[in-house]
């Protein structure tokens, strides 16, 4: 009997004590959120171009695959030789895309008369020295490049650049913020995270086609005109208000 009794007394004390941890939890209060102010600055940072990168190819076409291929090689080691007399180093050239595929032909009244095997083959090109540009795309063509596209200017080092471009965009994030904050009447309290984001882009250039053979080898000196590279950051703050 007696032992019963200690045991509802310890059952009745377990439930009183969760009882009080429950009423606790239910009358406690949660912890608010922080209330935050976000801005975002940004700016543009002017550079001039100091690289490129364009992609040259060779497209050849025959009814014989073996002949398309030949064809194709053999122009293509030709271009490569006068790319490197031009002072493109090997490591500035990367095989960038080879294809064959077959094309059939047909009549008027729909009747298949034979099939043609185009071959072609990409590489892509580091230029270094932006005042070779023109000359160099006018080695590619008159070796027998028939197709160039996709010529983009860059920045080598754009260090310098991004760092005035981050620290302008600060500032301007911070001069925002304040004035928002004056204008709501609120106190400004510490910064509660930072984020940034980076980018370069300028104008590509596209000159290219298709070509059975000769392609582009008549064709005047490629005009180049480099422009300017536009660099822009962006940098997010969130303020605690306090």
């Amino acid at each position: 009997m007696k032992k019963m009794v200690i045991s509802l007394m310890i059952l009745s004390a377990s439930l009183l004590a969760v009882g009080c941890t429950g009423a606790a939890s239910a009358g406690g209060s949660v912890a608010a959120p922080p209330r935050t102010l976000t801005v975002n600055g940004s700016h543009q940072v002017f550079v001039a171009p100091d690289i490129a990168y364009v992609t040259v190819g060779v497209h050849t076409e025959s009814e014989e695959v073996s002949t398309a291929v030949d064809d194709n090689n053999a122009a293509v080691e030709g271009v490569m030789a006068a790319l490197r007399e031009m002072g493109v180093a090997d490591e500035d050239m990367q095989t960038t895309n080879f294809s064959i595929y077959k094309n059939e032909k047909w009549d008027f009244e729909g009747r298949p008369t034979g099939s043609v095997y185009s071959v072609d083959n990409s590489v892509y090109l580091i230029v270094r020295d932006l005042a070779s540009l023109s000359d160099v795309l006018d080695a590619a063509i008159t070796a027998g490049a028939n197709n160039i596209w996709g010529v983009q200017f860059d920045k080598a080092d754009k260090t310098t650049a991004l760092a005035d471009g981050r620290r302008e965009a600060t500032q301007k994030a911070m001069a925002q913020a304040q004035e928002l904050a004056d204008i709501a009447g609120v106190a400004l309290g510490e910064i509660y995270s930072i984020s940034h984001f980076s980018g370069g882009y300028a104008s590509p250039i596209s000159y290219g086609g298709y070509g059975g053979g000769g392609g582009f080898a008549d064709t005047a000196s490629v005009p180049i005109s480099p422009g300017q590279l536009v660099i822009q950051v962006d940098v997010n703050l969130v303020y605690t208000i306090e």
